[in-house]
């Protein structure tokens, strides 16, 4: 009888902690951003768009329903900030990279649904800071998080930059940060 009861507690359990999960996934739709709502047309000035934040959390991304690939710990019950951009027909690329002084990763829920994510930056010019770039932007809403990489929870400053410009760079914007210019 004991066993029964044993399993039958551990499986409510899991149930919950699953519905839970589910839950929290849902629930970052509607909640108000952590860092704020911007809404970009293309052509924004001024380009970059940085906008300060706290990246990291307690929670995995697989809570918001991101791939098992997206790394880091993020805030899963709100966003850290939500875009809601409109292309132009200039067809310029849209992207996003986070400068900070800790291991940060991005997660980003595009307009179109699907999921986005990067720990380090690709090339000599990101360096351990995650990029993600849009080459062809779908209009509407993009949902951001800002992790911190790691298996614990752990909270960093950061800043988070959006550009159409190929030449706005996470070590171009450390430069201008360094000489007092965009931080």
């Amino acid at each position: 009888m004991r066993n029964s009861t044993s399993t039958l507690f551990v499986s409510s359990l899991l149930a919950s902690s699953l519905v839970a999960s589910v839950a929290a996934a849902q629930d970052w739709a509607t909640a108000t951003p952590l860092y704020g709502e911007p809404e970009l047309t293309s052509g924004f000035m001024p380009d970059p768009q940085v906008i300060a934040v706290t990246a990291g959390g307690a929670d995995l991304p697989s809570t918001i329903g991101a791939p098992e690939e997206c790394l880091g710990r993020i805030t899963a019950a709100q966003p850290d900030v939500r875009l809601t951009f409109t292309p132009g027909e200039e067809g310029l690329p849209l992207r996003f990279f986070v400068l900070s002084e800790t291991d940060t990763t991005l997660i980003i829920n595009a307009a179109d649904g699907t999921w986005h994510c990067n720990d380090d930056g690709a090339d000599e010019n990101s360096g351990l800071n995650p990029v993600i770039q849009f080459d062809s932007p779908p209009a509407g809403r993009y949902d951001i998080w800002i992790g911190v990489f790691g298996d614990e929870a752990a909270v960093g400053s950061a800043n988070l930059s959006i550009t159409e410009l190929t030449t706005v760079t996470p070590a171009s914007q450390a430069q201008a940060a360094a000489e007092g210019g965009n931080e």
